[in-house]
């Protein structure tokens, strides 16, 4: 088994963008813990409370997306720690998703220089 397997979402998509991979992208996107800028507060145990947030970035069209990191492990060990937090994937999702200044989320890959975005339309779509 991989120890990128978002990473590894995020490749195969890039490489061949069927409905079939980005399903797939979707789903463990979803069910990781993926890497973030996080800000606010957090509780000893770990949990976030009111007014916890995450970064983003305005890469490539201007329009913001909260800012992620795939596989974070992976992620240090390739291009170095660029995160604070581990966020899971469907909060992040229901982030985008409920926040109408926000354009997505874009995905950096741990294995390549690759990204991919998931617009907040397909946010909503996926909180569904």
């Amino acid at each position: 088994m991989s120890d990128s397997p978002l990473s590894d979402a995020l490749a195969a998509y890039a490489g061949d963008r069927t409905d079939e991979n980005w399903a797939h992208l979707i789903g463990v996107f979803r069910n990781s813990i993926v890497g973030a800028v996080g800000s606010g507060p957090v509780a000893a145990d770990g949990t976030s409370g009111a007014g916890f947030g995450v970064g983003r970035t305005t890469h490539g069209d201007g329009r913001p997306r909260i800012l992620t990191f795939a596989d974070p492990p992976v992620y240090a060990r390739t291009f170095g720690r660029r995160f604070n937090v581990g966020v899971p994937g469907s909060v992040l999702l229901e982030m985008a998703a409920g926040d109408l200044d926000c354009a997505g989320i874009l995905i950096n890959s741990a294995i390549s220089e690759t990204s991919v975005v998931i617009s907040r339309e397909a946010a909503v779509a996926a909180c569904d």
